[in-house]
């Protein structure tokens, strides 16, 4: 058996845990666990290896749910610390991972890691800028703005996002220093117009689907 093989075959064997018939409904974090394993199983299937920070977070998310660990992430972990015994702790344990390392005290802050923080700010930057737009010119409250915000991130990707819940959301907004500008700002004013049908259309799937949509309000 391949690597691949028994990747697809240990990916298998954690979702079908996962979805065993008689256990409780899964939790967010189980959800985001799966559709991980989902992700990984499609990189698998093209040939393409899985990143080292992707089977961090692998290993993270069935740790943390409390199931076991897929036998390719441990095969993974196993890699990293052979790696670093043999080189009796002298090279950065993260580099025998796949990560790049830097030196002193910038250990571990490889690239992986900060590429993936510029992602994240700026996805939750434009996640601010959409509820900026619904606030602003369309006069929904804050509060509902983050709410829509977040039921459209969780149509686009299938799942919750258990790390950016909408309470967290909201906070960041509140305060991000970014949002005076929307008002302020012409062709944010016409990208909402450009745009706005498009949110009318989203909003009616979402109704659709099942979803409790606010109205706008004025402030």
């Amino acid at each position: 058996m391949t690597s691949r093989e028994k990747a697809l075959l240990d990916i298998d064997i954690a979702q079908n845990e996962l979805l065993a018939v008689g256990r409780p409904e899964l939790t967010e974090e189980e959800e985001r666990y799966y559709y991980l394993l989902d992700d990984a199983e499609d990189l698998t299937v093209a040939g393409a290896d899985i990143p080292p920070l992707f089977m961090l977070e692998l290993f993270l998310f069935s740790h943390n749910t409390g199931h076991a660990v897929p036998g390719f992430v441990l095969d993974w972990l196993y890699k990293g610390a052979l790696e670093f015994h043999q080189a009796d702790g002298q090279e950065h344990f993260e580099r025998g991972l796949g990560f790049t390392a830097g030196s002193g005290k910038y250990a571990g802050q490889g690239h992986e890691f900060v590429t993936a923080r510029r992602e994240r700010r700026l996805d939750r930057e434009k996640m601010y800028v959409q509820i900026a737009m619904l606030n602003k010119f369309d006069n929904y409250t804050v509060e509902d703005a983050a709410f829509l915000v977040c039921l459209i991130r969780e149509r686009e990707t299938g799942y919750s996002d258990v790390v950016l819940s909408c309470d967290t959301l909201l906070r960041g907004y509140k305060a991000w220093r970014g949002k005076s500008a929307i008002v302020n700002n012409k062709k944010y004013r016409e990208k909402w117009e450009l745009h706005k049908e498009e949110w009318k259309e989203i909003f009616k799937q979402l109704e659709t689907d099942g979803a409790i949509i606010p109205h706008p309000k004025k402030r």
